[in-house]
């Protein structure tokens, strides 16, 4: 439990587990434009699990992604395959819809 679940007595939920394991994972990359593997999973649970937070979550990732290419940082950006490099808006959308075509960014 999270240090307030012992006051609430709450468990931590799914999603609460979801944004912990992709914000320490963000920390350091999402600053630097690089999706890693445990980001890019963290990305595929909020996009399918059904609830508004969790696909607020993801569209304000991927809205964050965006501006650091407007800053002129190209993203590297994992693929189940492999990775990829996006340096144009473009190359990052379509990257974005072809894992993650319900988001809203």
């Amino acid at each position: 439990m999270g240090w307030l679940g012992p006051l609430f007595g709450k468990k931590p939920t799914r999603v609460s587990k979801l944004r912990s394991r992709a914000v320490h994972s963000s920390d350091e990359g999402l600053c630097k434009g690089v999706v890693d593997p445990e980001m890019f999973e963290g990305f595929r649970e909020a996009h399918s699990y059904d609830a508004a937070s969790s696909f607020n979550y993801l569209n304000a990732r991927l809205a964050t992604l965006l501006q650091i290419l407007h800053r002129g940082v190209s993203l590297q950006l994992h693929e189940p395959d492999g990775a990829t490099t996006a340096g144009s808006e473009s190359e990052f959308r379509a990257w974005a819809k072809k894992h993650f075509p319900n988001a809203e960014f």
